[in-house]
């Protein structure tokens, strides 16, 4: 379909045909729409019409994209939630260290935290200052280069673990992304991912002025459902499947679902 054509709005998760109309904005003087799948069972939110490549890797060259994760506070407080995962969440697929491929890595904070807890942990950032800064910040060797193109740097089964912070959102295709991501993985080895949750009560509150609400660079929502389908239906494997291994939003005190719904799904054999 060429750009600029109207694209049916159905969910790109579970391909139901109604859904509701949360934001629209005009980037680049294209209009953008996130809808959110009515289908109970699913809740998926995603933007109409997809952007092309060129289009989003334009903006994620712009230098000052990930200034914030650079500043002190901010490592400091990303550093206490990754730690507390690799303490609670991480053992439950593994009793030890393995190797960890961190994607879209920004300034290197969740592989320098990887590497503390004995991992042998490297990322890839297709931000060109964001890998200059894990040098100054971390003193780490962060590979500069697209996602989408991981067998120019890694060779295929060989992580143990490899994980996306805020990244999923991002991707055009999510289900032949993962079927994609899935080839540099070993045996029994997991993904563990972090997005924005369509079904947090900050969303519910704010809905269009919700602050994970970004056209066009975000292009999925997840719920607990989208993200459970996509890795336990959607995916296609030969003579493998994922299983869930944990999956949690980390809700404040006082609600029911937080900003950030994390999950980890690990790899096995049918």
């Amino acid at each position: 379909m060429a750009e600029g054509e109207d694209q049916p709005i159905s969910c790109p998760i579970c391909s139901c045909p109604y859904a509701d109309l949360v934001a629209v904005k005009t980037v680049g003087g294209r209009m953008f729409r996130v809808m959110q799948c009515c289908n109970v069972d699913c809740l998926h939110g995603f933007l109409t019409p997809l952007p092309t490549l060129e289009f989003l890797e334009s903006m994620y060259s712009n230098e000052n994209l990930n200034e914030y994760l650079a500043e002190e506070t901010t490592i400091k407080r990303h550093s206490q939630h990754y730690s507390h995962l690799f303490e609670v969440y991480v053992p439950m697929a593994f009793s030890k260290p393995g190797t960890l491929l961190d994607l879209g890595a920004g300034v290197g904070t969740f592989v320098w935290v990887a590497r503390k807890f004995g991992w042998q942990a490297t990322g890839i950032e297709f931000n060109e200052r964001s890998v200059l800064w894990a040098k100054r910040k971390f003193d780490l060797q962060i590979a500069h280069g697209s996602f989408y193109q991981l067998e120019s740097c890694y060779s295929h089964e060989s992580f143990d673990l490899i994980t996306l912070n805020h990244v999923l959102e991002h991707v055009i295709d999510p289900i032949s992304f993962i079927e994609y991501l899935t080839s540099f993985l070993k045996l029994n080895g997991g993904i563990m991912l972090s997005v924005p949750n369509i079904l947090s009560d900050s969303f519910r509150k704010y809905r269009a002025l919700w602050s994970y609400i970004h056209i066009p660079m975000h292009i999925s929502y997840f719920s607990r459902f989208s993200m459970n389908a996509l890795f336990l239906s959607k995916v296609h494997l030969r003579g493998r499947r994922f299983e869930k291994v944990f999956q949690t939003s980390f809700p404040p005190q006082g609600q029911d679902e937080g900003e950030g719904l994390t999950s980890m799904y690990r790899l096995v054999v049918n």
